[in-house]
């Protein structure tokens, strides 16, 4: 199977992620994330979650779905990941003293870490070398598992003895804006990203 024949997507792909995101964005100016909805998971859990779903029950009841996926390029699907990097973006909110160290410094080098690793695994698909079907699969799962990691941080990371003091008297919230784009649009999104890689992988392996 070449790798490198793949189709970027269509404009139905482009149009989904700009409607999530706008939607997510829509969600937290209302303050939607902060409402209790009287469910055992809150709504920020369920803008997480939900869209995994949506994204399993199309595979399994919509087969066109499955053949629209494989037809993407595999390199364009873990080239994405490289936007992981921008996770270093949370240190300038540390750096106001409005996070915490103990979540701010794992998350923001947990998730570029995804983003570096996937550069180089992007240059070995691309040139084939030995063992890349290994490392395209540890990556994506490191970078699934990262979100998760992530999720804990936010009820363990603890306040450090080298956190900046506060430039302004705001405490950030992942449950307002901009900080709720991560879980609330970020998580979902690139986990998806990561089905569709897996999907390829399974496909690939199978031939």
């Amino acid at each position: 199977m070449d790798l490198r024949k793949g189709r970027l997507p269509g404009i139905k792909f482009y149009l989904i992620t700009i409607i999530w995101f706008a939607c997510v964005m829509h969600l937290s100016y209302q303050d939607i994330f902060k409402q209790k909805n009287g469910l055992p998971v809150s709504n920020l859990q369920l803008a997480i979650i939900l869209p995994m779903i949506v994204f399993w029950i199309i595979y399994y009841l919509y087969k066109p779905f499955k053949k629209n996926i494989l037809a993407i390029d595999f390199l364009f699907l873990n080239a994405i990941q490289l936007f992981r990097v921008l996770g270093l973006g949370i240190l300038i909110v540390w750096g106001f003293g409005m996070l915490p160290g103990g979540f701010a410094l794992p998350m923001s080098i947990l998730d570029a870490s995804v983003g570096i690793l996937a550069l180089f695994v992007i240059m070995d698909i691309y040139h084939e070398k030995k063992a890349w079907f290994q490392k395209a699969k540890w990556m994506n799962i490191w970078g699934f598992s990262d979100f998760f990691l992530t999720i804990l941080l936010v009820f363990i990371g603890k306040p450090l003895s080298i956190d900046p003091e506060p430039m302004i008297f705001y405490e950030a919230s992942i449950l307002e804006l901009p900080l709720s784009m991560f879980p609330g649009f970020a998580i979902g999104y690139f986990s998806c990203i990561h089905f569709m890689v897996f999907i390829h992988l399974s496909e690939i392996k199978s031939q």
